[in-house]
C-alpha cells in the first residue's frame, strides 16, 4: 500500500524499470497494490489510470506498460492494481455518525449567533468555531491575516524576480534557508526590498509555508549580483533583518546556476 506526499523532486517509491528488472530478474514479490496517494505518474510510476467504487481493480503488466479491466484475463506478470482517486472524500457510516456527534453540540449555537455584529464582538460563537473562521464580512480574521503579506509576497516575486538561466551567466550568488515568521512580521518583504536596494537579482527556490500563527515558514532563496561588494553588502542586511526579526538564517544548496558559474569562471581563466 502506497499513501506518501510526494513530488517530482523526489525519487520514486517504484519505477516501471524498477519492477520489470525485479520480475525478469525473479526476485519480484509484489502481486498488488493500493495507490491511495494517486498521484498520476507520481511516486509509483505506472499510476496513470485510477479505478473507482464500484470497479476498483484494474490489472498491470509492465512489460507491455498496458492496464486491462476483465479479471479473468489476468496473466502471468501482472499486477492487481487499485487507486481510487476520490478515495480521501468517502465518507463510511461509522464516521459521519462521528463526526456528526462531535458537530451537533455546535449547531444551536452557531444558528443564533448574530452574523451582522463584527467578528471581534461575535462572543456568542463557540471558541471552537470562531478560532476556525478565516473570513468575516469580507476581510480575513486576525489569525488568518498572515495570508495577506503571503499576497504581497508573490506579487513582489513576480514583479521584481529576475534570474533564469539565460541571466544567470557571470553572476556571484548565495543561497540561503530562511525560517521562522517571515510573513506576519514582514521579513521577507524586507529582504527583497534589502535585494532591490543592493542591485541584486534573486529568484525563490523552495517554500513551504506556515498554515497558522504558530507555524514557521521555510523559504529559499538565491541572490545573485555581478556586483560581489554589493552582494556582500546585501548579504550583511539580510543576516541584519533576520537577526531583528528572530528569523533562522543557514547556508544552503542552490540549483544548477551555481554549477554554471563555476565552469564561466574556469573557462575565462585558462584563456
Amino acid at each position: 500500500m502506497n499513501g506518501i506526499y510526494w513530488e517530482a523532486k523526489y525519487p520514486r517509491v517504484l519505477t516501471k524499470e524498477a519492477l520489470k528488472k525485479a520480475q525478469l530478474d525473479g526476485t519480484c514479490k509484489l502481486q498488488g497494490l493500493t495507490d491511495i496517494s494517486a498521484d498520476a505518474d507520481g511516486s509509483v510510476e505506472f499510476t496513470s489510470r485510477f479505478t473507482s467504487i464500484e470497479e476498483p481493480f484494474l490489472l498491470y503488466n509492465v512489460h507491455t506498460d498496458e492496464f486491462r479491466e476483465k479479471m479473468d484475463e489476468l496473466q502471468e506478470n501482472d499486477i492487481l492494481f487499485h487507486s481510487v482517486d476520490h478515495l480521501p472524500a468517502e465518507m463510511p457510516k461509522e464516521a459521519s455518525n462521528h463526526f456528526g456527534s462531535k458537530l451537533l453540540p455546535f449547531v444551536e449555537q452557531v444558528v443564533k449567533s448574530d452574523f451582522s455584529r463584527p467578528y471581534e464582538e461575535q462572543d456568542d460563537l463557540p471558541e471552537e468555531i470562531k478560532n476556525a473562521c478565516i473570513t468575516a464580512h469580507g476581510k480575513l480574521t486576525p489569525d488568518y491575516a498572515y495570508i495577506t503579506k503571503l499576497r504581497e509576497a508573490n506579487e513582489m516575486i513576480a514583479r521584481r524576480s529576475t534570474g533564469g538561466d539565460s541571466e544567470s551567466i557571470g553572476l556571484h550568488g548565495f543561497t540561503l534557508m530562511l525560517t521562522g515568521h517571515l510573513f506576519d512580521t514582514q521579513a521577507f518583504n524586507k529582504i527583497i526590498d534589502a535585494c532591490e536596494k543592493h542591485g541584486v537579482s534573486f529568484r525563490v527556490i523552495e517554500w513551504e509555508i506556515g498554515m497558522s500563527i504558530i507555524q514557521e515558514t521555510r523559504v529559499t532563496i538565491q541572490c545573485m549580483s555581478m556586483d560581489e561588494p554589493e552582494l556582500d553588502q546585501c548579504r550583511d542586511s539580510i543576516q541584519a533583518i533576520c537577526e531583528e526579526e528572530k528569523v533562522k538564517i543557514q547556508p544552503a544548496v542552490g540549483p544548477a546556476f551555481d554549477k554554471k558559474v563555476y565552469q564561466l569562471i574556469n573557462h575565462e581563466n585558462t584563456l
